[in-house]
């Protein structure tokens, strides 16, 4: 997983596009570690990239952490980059809805 979160300084926009599909591949549940990497692909410059973080950060996210995903999502919208802020809206947008729709059908 290092190895994988190092090649996305790679200058290649290929690279870490495949690095972000990658990571977006193996997200899973709660993982701190895969997040943080996702967080960090939200800024790059490739858009497949970033679309990739996002569907990533949202399977990334669980119930307990979902909030706090959130915050982090909204921090990012006072960037300097407007594809910085659209792709922290559309994740944001996948997070709230994953996880407001599971609240409202499981009775909660």
């Amino acid at each position: 997983l290092s190895a994988l979160c190092d090649t996305l300084a790679d200058s290649s926009q290929e690279v870490r596009n495949a690095a972000a599909c990658a990571l977006r591949d193996i997200a899973t549940e709660g993982d701190a570690e895969v997040n943080a990497a996702l967080f960090q692909l939200l800024e790059d410059t490739d858009e497949d990239a970033r679309a990739a973080a996002g569907t990533g950060i949202v399977a990334t996210s669980s119930k307990e952490t979902w909030l706090k995903v959130a915050a982090s999502l909204i921090q990012r919208f006072q960037s300097n980059e407007s594809f910085v802020r659209r792709a922290a809206i559309e994740a944001l947008h996948g997070v709230v809805l994953r996880w407001t729709c599971v609240g409202t059908q499981s009775g909660e």
